[in-house]
């Protein structure tokens, strides 16, 4: 993600690099696609769990 950052194309990219940057933009691709959101989440310690922490995570890149 660096690299991408950094303004290098995703094409001269290694296969290896390439892989988690198409995984995060089809995850960001299907999330903007919906509708609606409806999270059921409880609450641990007056914050998410640590699953939704993660699952929200990669949706916040720049």
């Amino acid at each position: 993600m660096g690299k991408l950052r950094k303004g290098t194309p995703l094409e001269e990219l290694t296969r290896e690099e390439q892989q988690p940057a198409r995984a995060h933009a089809r995850f960001s691709d299907q999330f903007i696609a919906a509708d609606k959101y409806v999270f059921v989440n409880p609450m641990w310690n007056h914050f998410m769990s640590s699953q939704m922490k993660a699952y929200l995570d990669p949706l916040c890149v720049a």
